[in-house]
């Protein structure tokens, strides 16, 4: 075939699956695809672009013909019938699938015949004309393709803008120089959360991206795809917004690099004041999870947590994290536990002050154990703040909150530790949080971990705190004891 003949032909094909599609299935349509030709581009969630211009030298027939094999094999072995155009741009093969009615079939436009095929249709029907520019179009008294393509290009970026004039004109015109890239994944996954109302940076707004990251990678997980970087979006009451893309140290899908990555983001932010209205978390540059290169690790607790038995559990359904397995770790030794050593249920913050390793306050330990057993009972994630004790009369505190979102009741929870008087909870509103005195269940001032999570159970399910008494003391009471003396300022 010669070059210029090959100019002419009509080579590529767009796929329409049928609406709400599985994603499995929707993956098996694009092997279908490929086994026609190498050059197809996904357009998730149920649509595709074929390059046929190799396939039509290969098996000697026109693209119809492969239309009509493609939806053959898709009936007999997926039981999905599709929707198949075939044009020689994008826009015109794309145009011909939507223009089919019933649930399957193959439309084919030659070269020859785009200019009288594209000419009656209405203007919404051209690929690429969304509803608001069809409106302005039809305001102006341009109803179908033809007349769209016979209005001056000048006249077209006038009404519609610059760029968006001068695309809607050459595709009305059947010019679309837009080549079939390859791609069998998506190239990026978003999640988004609008606030019901304003929210000012806070537990509120952390507990938001927290459920992004772990919306995020379970979706990521599922597809088998992994990402090189993120990008967060933040929209502002007023309609302005922030963004911002990192990239991570490597491609990953797991929930640790995610929120560490999420949370720099936010950080760079620098919120104030803001009122927030809505936030989203896209993961950028994606790769399928087996080509992500695995480099030898020192970090022992975390290769723990992401070993591969534990990958492959990770896309399960359940992808709340409190539900994991915690890392090992033992408080049973007076040495500063190990910093990769990571609570696991209370994400949202970090404790500690800015620059300070949480390893180096002394009753770290004590909220580690409490942490990993509040994972144990399954308490949903909330936060955790650990106080310096700086001053000789400072007192050492932890703080573990969970906001409304996490509660059963119209508000949040706090349980509230001191090295003094022991547990208290108070109930937190849209103001302030309200004391309602202390946690008369735990007895000592160090109470086991098990009888804290199960006191904050109740309170984080029910709005009510527990009833039975517990008198046992944690066993690493006096350890902690020995370490926050010894570090206390003279």
């Amino acid at each position: 075939m010669e070059a210029g003949t090959e100019a002419r032909v009509a080579s590529v094909m767009h796929v329409r699956c049928p609406d709400g599609l599985p994603e499995d299935v929707y993956r098996q349509v694009l092997e279908q695809l490929a086994e026609l030709s190498p050059v197809v581009q996904a357009l998730p969630p149920t649509a595709a672009l074929v390059e046929l211009k190799g396939a039509l030298r290969y098996h000697g027939v026109d693209g119809r013909r492969l239309g009509e094999v493609l939806r053959v094999r898709t009936i007999s072995r997926l039981g999905v019938d599709v929707r198949v155009g075939i044009g020689p741009t994008v826009t015109v093969a794309a145009t011909a699938s939507g223009q089919i009615t019933g649930p399957g079939g193959v439309l084919a436009v030659d070269p020859g015949q785009v200019a009288d095929w594209l000419g009656p249709l209405p203007v919404e029907a051209l690929h690429g004309i969304g509803p608001r520019q069809a409106q302005v179009l039809r305001d102006y008294g341009v109803h179908c393709v033809g007349l769209l393509a016979a209005i001056p290009p000048d006249t077209v970026q006038r009404l519609l803008g610059g760029r968006a004039g001068r695309q809607v004109a050459d595709r009305a015109r059947g010019i679309d120089p837009r080549p079939v890239t390859p791609r069998a994944l998506p190239a990026s996954a978003s999640v988004s959360r609008t606030f019901p109302r304003h929210t000012l940076d806070g537990a509120a707004v952390r507990a938001a991206l927290l459920d992004l990251v772990v919306a995020l990678a379970h979706q990521l997980r599922g597809r088998g795809q992994a990402a090189r970087g993120l990008t967060l979006t933040l929209c502002f009451a007023g309609g302005t917004s922030w963004e911002k893309t990192r990239r991570l140290p490597e491609a990953s899908a797991h929930d640790d690099d995610l929120r560490t990555l999420a949370y720099r983001l936010i950080d760079a932010a620098g919120l104030q004041r803001g009122r927030l209205t809505g936030i989203t978390l896209k993961g950028e540059d994606l790769i399928a999870a087996d080509q992500v290169a695995e480099q030898i690790s020192f970090d022992g607790a975390r290769e723990a947590r992401w070993s591969p038995k534990r990958s492959a559990t990770a896309s399960a359904p359940s992808s709340d994290p409190a539900r994991s397995t915690p890392p090992p770790h033992s408080c049973a030794s007076p040495d500063p536990p190990d910093p990769t050593v990571e609570a696991r249920a209370v994400l949202l913050q970090p404790p500690g002050l800015p620059g300070l390793l949480p390893h180096t306050l002394p009753h770290w330990p004590y909220a580690t154990a409490l942490d990993q057993a509040l994972v144990a009972r399954g308490v949903p994630p909330g936060t955790v703040r650990l106080n310096l004790g700086a001053r000789p009369d400072e007192r050492m505190r932890i703080r573990l909150g969970w906001d409304a979102s996490r509660c059963a009741g119209p508000g949040g929870i706090r349980l509230l530790w001191d090295e003094e008087t022991g547990w208290a909870y108070a109930y937190v509103g849209p103001g302030d949080s309200i004391p309602r005195g202390p946690v008369t269940s735990l007895r000592r001032v160090y109470a086991t971990p098990e009888a804290v999570a199960a006191a904050a159970d109740p309170l984080v399910h029910t709005g009510r705190p527990p009833a039975e008494a517990c008198e046992e003391e944690w066993p690493q009471a006096d350890a902690v004891r020995a370490a926050i003396d010894a570090c206390r300022p003279r």
